[in-house]
């Protein structure tokens, strides 16, 4: 019975049956930033799929004063994007409280096609 399963098992490593590694994201705390700051975080990346050509971003506040996404598709180039990579209006509530921001990231490849997505968010607070 113990031998069955090991050549199960080498035949499912062989066929390359298991999944690859999720892709993962990583939003660094950056001490100092606030509601009103109109920057993406630094956004890490890692397990990005083979073939990945592009990322799509999907930033939307969550109770700011605006929760209108922003979404832009920028050339893959690693797996950092700096502060700043994409511009949006975060917007602290009406009383001057912290506001969470909600980011979604896309791995693409050359026809549009999703090869991997996450999702996370990150406070920032008010005044």
């Amino acid at each position: 019975m113990k031998s069955l399963r090991v050549v199960l098992l080498i035949s499912v490593l062989a066929a390359g049956a298991l999944p690859a590694a999720a892709m993962r994201m990583e939003i660094p705390a950056e001490p100092g930033r606030s509601c009103d700051d109109n920057r993406s975080p630094t956004i890490l990346l890692s397990n990005v799929p083979k073939g990945t050509s592009s990322l799509k971003l999907r930033i939307r506040t969550l109770g700011g004063i605006s929760e209108i996404p922003t979404v832009k598709v920028l050339p893959y180039a690693g797996n950092r994007l700096a502060p700043g990579a994409v511009r949006h209006f975060i917007g602290c509530d009406a009383g001057g409280k912290g506001s969470f921001v909600e980011i979604r990231i896309m791995a693409r490849d050359t026809q549009g096609k999703v090869l991997a997505s996450r999702s996370d968010s990150v406070y920032y607070p008010g005044w």
